[in-house]
């Protein structure tokens, strides 16, 4: 897991500079790594949600869902929320994987 503290600035900060395929690979590790230590009957899963998990997870998401249909993701209400993914979708426009128009949904 990339950020064990549930700190999504820090996974944005260690993936924003790598390719397409690699932060999506990474992201659904991420996803399933926080859904493992937030889930049901799992030894320490109350104190990890407590910590930011689930919140942590719903934001992975919302970047899945941006790489996957390049739209603003609805379980991401807040432009604030969404602004802390600008980096990893910048990163990606210069790289050339999205069109400069992905922008707009900041």
């Amino acid at each position: 897991m990339i950020s064990p503290r549930f700190d999504f600035d820090f996974f944005v900060a260690s993936v924003k500079d790598l390719g397409y395929e690699e932060i999506r690979r990474i992201l659904r590790e991420e996803i399933r790594a926080t859904d493992e230590a937030t889930g049901a009957h799992v030894r320490g899963a109350p104190a990890a949600r407590i910590a930011g998990g689930g919140q942590y997870a719903e934001l992975l998401r919302g970047l899945h869902f941006i790489l996957d249909h390049g739209r603003r993701p609805s379980n991401v209400p807040y432009d604030w929320e969404l602004a802390r993914m600008r980096p990893v979708i910048e990163g990606l426009v210069n790289k050339g994987a999205f069109r400069p128009t992905i922008l707009s949904i900041f």
